[in-house]
């Protein structure tokens, strides 16, 4: 046999061997998803021990096929799992195949796991934060919403359905609750467009209990990074009227971003307020949220 048949017979081996190797783990793919009967009994796992307060993940994230069955309790559905989020809950419930549930965060501890029906159900207890004070989202009522220009300043006086507008309602120029594709996943935050012109946006919360720990959370949605129009967007955080926090986030700077800022100080409330500005805003879709631990 000459060397080029001797080639061509080695790479057609090399191509055999591949399609069945890639035959097999097919089979074994099929036969690790979990049927309709593993979903039920997953779900009834779940319910005989839920309790309020608690969730339900599933690993991997994207694996919830079965999710209809645990309707009425507080499911994750999103492909990109915000810990951070799912930490407010007392206790988390992970969903997945025998011997899963590897990608849970430091700090979460597991309390018991059952294997049963080709499914794995794992309770989980979250790491202590200590109190949750005050919810920037949760408390948007209470903001004061302005943009300063350079000759004026223009009060947002307009709050319907946990948004702000300065006049009426618009599809964009308001500050409030959104749900964006940011950072792999779907986020319910506050909504916080820039102005044109470096125009600055203000959100103001003059009586926040106070608390030990500020966390910030702020990024751009998806199609702002896919765009890439515009420029920059500079944020700003005050506490008690002192700069505590800036950034300046790039127009392609992808995630969602955290920053925990110490809030010292006496009383039992606290002046913070968030700025957001832009010298071209084409596309600067910015959100935030924050929370004041104690």
């Amino acid at each position: 046999m000459s060397g080029r048949a001797t080639a061509r017979a080695v790479a057609v081996g090399v191509l055999v061997t591949a399609s069945l190797a890639y035959l097999a783990w097919d089979v074994v793919l099929a036969v690790r998803v979990p049927g309709e009967g593993a979903w039920e009994t997953a779900a009834e796992t779940v319910r005989r021990g839920y309790k309020e307060g608690d969730c339900v993940v599933f690993d991997p994230p994207w694996a919830q096929e079965g999710a209809p069955l645990f309707d009425g309790l507080d499911v994750i559905t999103t492909e990109t799992v915000d810990w951070y989020e799912v930490g407010k809950r007392a206790r988390v419930w992970i969903v997945s195949s025998p011997g899963g549930d590897g990608a849970i965060p430091a700090g979460f501890k597991r309390i018991e796991r059952k294997d049963e029906g080709g499914m794995g159900v794992s309770l989980y207890r979250a790491p202590v934060r200590g109190k949750l004070l005050f919810s920037f989202l949760d408390g948007l009522g209470k903001a004061r919403v302005s943009r300063v220009y350079k000759d004026r300043t223009e009060r947002c006086t307009n709050f319907r359905n946990d948004r702000w507008y300065c006049g009426g309602v618009h599809a964009w120029r308001f500050v409030g609750r959104y749900v964006r594709d940011i950072a792999g996943a779907e986020r319910e935050m506050i909504w916080a467009h820039p102005m044109e012109n470096g125009v600055r946006t203000l959100v103001n919360f003059p009586a926040v209990p106070r608390g030990g720990t500020l966390v910030i959370h702020f990024g751009l949605t998806q199609r702002a990074i896919e765009t890439g129009a515009g420029a920059p967007v500079t944020f700003v955080v005050d506490v008690d009227r002192k700069q505590v926090f800036r950034r300046v986030l790039g127009v392609r700077e992808e995630g969602w971003f955290e920053q925990s800022v110490k809030v010292p100080g006496r009383g039992s409330a606290v002046d913070v307020t968030f700025s957001v500005s832009t010298p071209d805003n084409k596309d600067r879709q910015f959100c935030f949220t924050a929370d004041m631990w104690e």
